[in-house]
């Protein structure tokens, strides 16, 4: 796990960066519950198990992303957790990395 807290003055004011990475993750279960879906996930180099809520109002938004999740689990996708400040975050390194070597080709 990742995690890093920085303040850096740049004319603008203060830009604040909070991130935290955690990979090796797997999708365990996921719930819809009105307009939020449910993760919970497991896995890690360091175990660990926990949940995130994502809230779409979007009823079509919260289907895919459900349906995303849904899949991963099945396929038992490994997934990195990515948070900054307040957005969270799941990746799917593998696929993004087939499809930039797929630019390259």
């Amino acid at each position: 796990m990742a995690s890093a807290n920085g303040i850096s003055a740049d004319g603008q004011g203060l830009d604040v960066q909070d991130y935290e990475v955690i990979e090796h993750l797997r999708v365990a279960f996921v719930d819809v519950v009105g307009e939020e879906v449910i993760v919970d996930l497991y896995g890690g180099i360091e175990p660990l198990c926990g949940t995130i809520r994502y809230r779409f109002t979007d009823r079509t938004e919260r289907r895919a992303h459900r349906d995303a999740l849904v899949r991963w689990a099945n396929d038992a996708t490994v997934l990195t957790y990515v948070r900054r400040g307040s957005q969270v975050s799941l990746v799917d390194d593998a696929a993004v990395l087939r499809r930039g070597l797929g630019q390259l080709a």
